[in-house]
């Protein structure tokens, strides 16, 4: 994309719902990485990465199963991609 990245990462929080939860923790999509498990069986994945939109397209891979909690441009960048695809249905 032309952008030289200088080693800058971003947390980007993403919660599970319980039935995928196991299938997430497997995902080893970003070696840097917190999971919280929670009581509901749902857990929260904090990502360290450099590249926020690839983490965005991964996540929307997980339908409504997964919601990015942080950070807001985040969660506003997946909700953009989401009514694209809406749309052209």
């Amino acid at each position: 994309s032309g952008v030289l990245h200088t080693g800058e990462t971003t947390a980007v929080t993403v919660r599970f719902a319980a039935r995928v939860a196991k299938a997430a923790i497997a995902a080893r999509v970003v070696s840097e990485r917190q999971v919280e498990r929670r009581n509901d069986g749902s857990v929260e994945i904090a990502y360290r990465v450099a590249d926020v939109d690839e983490l965005v397209r991964w996540v929307l891979g997980w339908g409504a199963q997964a919601e990015i909690i942080s950070p807001p441009e985040a969660r506003t960048r997946i909700a953009s991609l989401a009514k694209d695809i809406s749309a052209k249905y």
